[in-house]
């Protein structure tokens, strides 16, 4: 009648719960003494409940269910065991197209054709002169630029892949011709580089002095606006005041 009145009389003190039956009531009771009576008699897990420790039980009993007569080894299921026994009888069933190399197993086949996938992605691009593979068309670009005619100079041991580059290097280098000049002392060099480089000892150097005070510039225009200083010269008016 309780389950048509929904009577619950059976109430637990701790979580106020409340149960129709005394065996529910005591069941959950066990929840809170925290007390794991059924233990697994394999490995030694404990429950609270002996429902928990028969579903627990039952993993081990599928664990146990194939067992390999060469090294006891168990299995939970038919094909993992004889998977596994090809590793006893040296069988090797699966066997790769490209090297002919064989295996025991179709996912360590599959493994191994990746390797060969792999080495032809990287050799997809060849080079029609010497047969050089490259993984990228950039590199086999590179690669071409060596097989081209080069443009020899003849005073020294540099080549260049254009006349242009070869016509350009020889007029800087070995013409004699000096067309970069230092504004400071009008000496003359074949390189713009070498130009620079003298330029820097310039400023390097105070080459202007005052004639009035012993103060040295790098530049003339400093020694320009430092001698306002001497001559009390005050070129800049405000046009407001």
């Amino acid at each position: 009648m309780r389950t048509h009145t929904g009577e619950k009389q059976f109430s637990s003190s701790v979580c106020h719960k409340s149960f129709s039956t005394k065996g529910e009531f005591n069941k959950h009771l066990i929840v809170h003494s925290g007390l794991k009576t059924f233990s697994c008699s394999v490995c030694s897990k404990q429950f609270l409940r002996k429902a928990t420790l028969t579903r627990h039980m039952s993993i081990h009993m599928e664990s146990t269910k194939f067992t390999c007569r060469v090294c006891l080894k168990c299995f939970s299921a038919k094909r993992s065991l004889f998977r596994h026994q090809k590793l006893h009888t040296g069988m090797k069933n699966y066997s790769c197209n490209e090297c002919s190399k064989c295996f025991s197993r179709k996912e360590s086949l599959d493994l191994h054709i990746k390797t060969h996938s792999k080495e032809q992605r990287q050799h997809l691009y060849k080079c029609t002169m010497c047969s050089q593979a490259f993984p990228g068309t950039g590199e086999l670009t590179a690669h071409l630029r060596t097989h081209q005619e080069r443009h020899l100079c003849f005073e020294c041991p540099k080549s260049f892949l254009q006349q242009v580059s070869q016509e350009r290097h020889h007029i800087k280098l070995h013409s004699g011709i000096r067309e970069f000049s230092c504004h400071v002392c009008s000496k003359s060099f074949k390189t713009k580089g070498t130009l620079t480089s003298q330029e820097r000892t310039h400023l390097a150097e105070k080459t202007h002095s005052c004639s009035k005070c012993q103060a040295k510039f790098h530049r003339k225009t400093a020694l320009v606006v430092h001698m306002r200083t001497h001559t009390g010269k005050k070129p800049f008016t405000c046009h407001v005041c």
